[in-house]
């Protein structure tokens, strides 16, 4: 997979608006892995919603349509869930959301260097795996600088929410969300099964290898996948 395979998502300011606002009313600021301040746990719940809508419109603009999406609890990391119904079952599909790696200077490093985010927990093999599908997204920043933007700031959850997204610099999201890649459970398995080296870990965290470059599947590839399915 190359640059020209990722695909930029449709979001508009009202996207950010309405993500601003459901994520604000159900953050419960909180971290069972990792301690972040409430506005960086904010922010990342806002990404989450943003993608949700973003990949949502691209799909419906494609003529594909999911179920209503649920956002999973802090603990499974916010990943977002659609319902896909394919001609013989139900498809679990979930989306893993991004920022930039510092270190990363341009889309070949990213695709290089960096995988989809596949949470492996409490030791358990990769059948054990949840999700059908899993999506990748990634926000074009760069997490520290981010992370630390939102830190230097005074937090006030109160804010409207016009305000917060001046605020928190929101606005940052909207030409700068990106569809990048994908893999489906039995591939995935296939992979891992066949790798000396099967995990990485960051964070207290460990993650199931999928190379974004060699081994993640186009973006626009998935919807002949569904449609086959």
């Amino acid at each position: 997979m190359t640059r020209k395979d990722i695909i930029q998502l449709p979001i508009t300011k009202a996207t950010i608006l309405n993500a601003t606002e459901k994520a604000r009313q159900q953050i419960k600021f909180h971290d069972n892995l990792r301690y972040r301040k409430p506005i960086v746990q904010l922010d990342s719940k806002i990404r989450g919603y943003i993608g949700e809508v973003g990949l949502k419109t691209w799909f419906a603009n494609q003529n594909v349509a999911f179920s209503e999406a649920n956002t999973m609890d802090e603990e499974r990391m916010m990943d977002i869930d659609f319902t896909f119904f394919g001609k013989q079952r139900t498809y679990n599909v979930e989306v893993k959301t991004s920022l930039v790696a510092d270190k990363d200077k341009n889309w070949s490093d990213i695709l290089d260097n960096r995988d989809i985010k596949l949470i492996r927990r409490n030791r358990k093999q990769i059948e054990d795996l949840t999700g059908d599908i899993h999506l990748q997204i990634y926000f074009y920043g760069y997490r520290k600088k981010r992370d630390n933007y939102l830190k230097s700031l005074h937090f006030d959850l109160n804010l409207p929410t016009h305000d917060l997204y001046e605020y928190m610099g929101l606005y940052n999201y909207l030409n700068n969300t990106y569809f990048v890649g994908w893999i489906d459970k039995p591939t995935l398995i296939q992979q891992i099964n066949n790798k000396k080296r099967k995990t990485w870990a960051f964070a207290k965290r460990e993650f199931w290898l999928c190379n974004l470059s060699r081994e993640a599947k186009k973006p626009m590839d998935i919807l002949d996948y569904l449609h086959r399915i």
